[in-house]
This record gives C-alpha cells, sequence and structure tokens, in this order.
C-alpha cells in the first residue's frame, strides 16, 4: 500500500484469503485499506462481511472496535471493546484505552474500575496513575490527585507525561514555581508536548511574562496548527502585551476555526474592543 497502490495491496490479501481462507486480520486489512483509500462503499462491504463471520476472536472485535470509532458510535465502540477484554482479560492497552474514551465521556466510575483493573493486573504499566490523576483533579480530589501523579513519576520517571501530571497538580495547588519546573521537565522530555506548552504558557500569561508565553503558544500551534483553543489563547497573549492587530487578528482566526464557539460572543466583544 506504501509504496505502490491500494489494488496491488488488496490484491495480494485477496490472494492470501483464497490460500487460507476467510480470516478477521485479512479482511480487516482490506476494509482499513479501502477507508484509507476513501472508497466508503467497499469499506461498508467488508465491513459486514466481517460481521458475518462465524468465528468472533480478537482480530474481530479489534477491527469492530476501529470501524465503530471511525464512525462515532460510541456505544458500540464500548460494547466491542468490553467483548474483547472478555476473550482476554489481559489486553492491558485495550482496557487502558476504553478507559480512557470512559474518561472522555465523563463517565469517570467506569473508568476507574478499567484503570483499577489495569493496576491489580500491573501496577507500573503507564498512564494508569497518571489517568488516575487526571480523574481526581477533574472531579475535585486533589489529595488523590497528588498521590497518582507522583505515584506514576516514581513508577515511570523516563515518560513525558509522568512529569506533566505531577505539573498539573502542583498548578492546582497554585504553586506555580514547582509546576514550572515540571513542564519543563516534560518538555525537555519531548518538545512537542503541546500540553505542557500550553500549560506553561497559561502560567507565564498569569505571571505577566507576556512574551514568554507567546513563544510557547507558537511553538504548540506549530505541532497543531488547527487547534481553536490554542489559536485562541495565543490571541489573549498578544493582547496582555499590547500587539492589538495580531491579538485580533488571533481572535478571527479563532472564530474561523470554532463557528459555533459557545464563546463565541465574548470573543466578539474582545474583537470590537480592538479596532
Amino acid at each position: 500500500f506504501e509504496q505502490d497502490n491500494t489494488d496491488t495491496a488488496i490484491g495480494y490479501l485477496r490472494d492470501a484469503i483464497s490460500e487460507i481462507g476467510e480470516d478477521a486480520k485479512l479482511l480487516s486489512a482490506i476494509a482499513i485499506l479501502y477507508y484509507k483509500s476513501g472508497q466508503p462503499k467497499e469499506f461498508q462491504e467488508y465491513y459486514k462481511r466481517i460481521q458475518h463471520l462465524p468465528k468472533k476472536d480478537e482480530a474481530f472485535y479489534e477491527f469492530l472496535i476501529y470501524a465503530s470509532r471511525l464512525e462515532e458510535r460510541n456505544d458500540d465502540y464500548i460494547t466491542y471493546c468490553r467483548e474483547l477484554l472478555k476473550l482476554n482479560p489481559g489486553n492491558l492497552k485495550a482496557r487502558l484505552e476504553l478507559g480512557e474514551f470512559l474518561y472522555s465521556l465523563k463517565r469517570y466510575p467506569e473508568a476507574v474500575a478499567e484503570f483499577e483493573e489495569i493496576k491489580n493486573k500491573l501496577a507500573s504499566y503507564p498512564k494508569i496513575h497518571y489517568m488516575l490523576a487526571k480523574i481526581a483533579l477533574t472531579t475535585g480530589d486533589l489529595k488523590k490527585a497528588k498521590e497518582m501523579a507522583l505515584k506514576e513519576l516514581e513508577l515511570n520517571p523516563g515518560i513525558d507525561f509522568s512529569y506533566f501530571i505531577a505539573g498539573e497538580v502542583a498548578k492546582a495547588e497554585k504553586d506555580y514555581n514547582e509546576a514550572i519546573v515540571k513542564y519543563e521537565k516534560a518538555i525537555s522530555l519531548n518538545p512537542k508536548y503541546t500540553d505542557a506548552l500550553l500549560a506553561m504558557a497559561w502560567i507565564r500569561l498569569a505571571q505577566n511574562y507576556g512574551n514568554e508565553a507567546i513563544e510557547l503558544y507558537t511553538r504548540a500551534l506549530r505541532e497543531d496548527k488547527a487547534n481553536p483553543e490554542f489559536v485562541k489563547q495565543w490571541g489573549f497573549a498578544y493582547k496582555a502585551v499590547g500587539q492589538r492587530a495580531l491579538a485580533k487578528e488571533k481572535f478571527e482566526d479563532y472564530l474561523k476555526l470554532s463557528p459555533g464557539a459557545a464563546d463565541r460572543d465574548q470573543i466578539e466583544l474582545h474583537i470590537k474592543s480592538l479596532q
């Protein structure tokens, strides 16, 4: 697929199917290639073939999980993840992804249950204590958040997000100097870590270091040029240092990127004040 084209790749997979019979992994690979090459009709055809396979193995559910995420069918995604985990309870990667998805839906008790299950199986599995700390921060349990963040840092000291979550806890405690130290460490491990760049920019802006905040927002935008929230915060940073024309431009860009923004009226007022 990468070196030749879709037809060549799919022809190779079809030859394999003709030799060994219908296999969920091979059919899934064909369906995914059709999707990547912009052929939704053919993708749907193979999707239906996979659904009618008599054997429900891990590859079967892995494809259904993939397809349900593409089509934004949240309930199906959760159902297929849980069916996969019934077949293989030790698939920690799938369980972590399910927990993160439940977190994104604000189904915190269900997410915690998945993370605790992983923690019981392998306490050092990366990102488990990070996610438990995130949930604790979101639900206002700062003591629990700090405990989980420090545990992640202890177990996985060489990973960027371990320092980031410790920084988030310090920020919540209003210990901004400690937060900056942790964010800087996260960025030193991963210079493209946009969450850390943005968090540090927020603190620098609050401390009236507007130019430093602008530089951090600029670095973050290099990694995610179309993120409306980044562009909006960039506008506030320019406003803080008195660069009115650039602030106005960024606020206008924000509304173009996010025409249905909940804070549209407020941003329009900022634009008017800068004219």
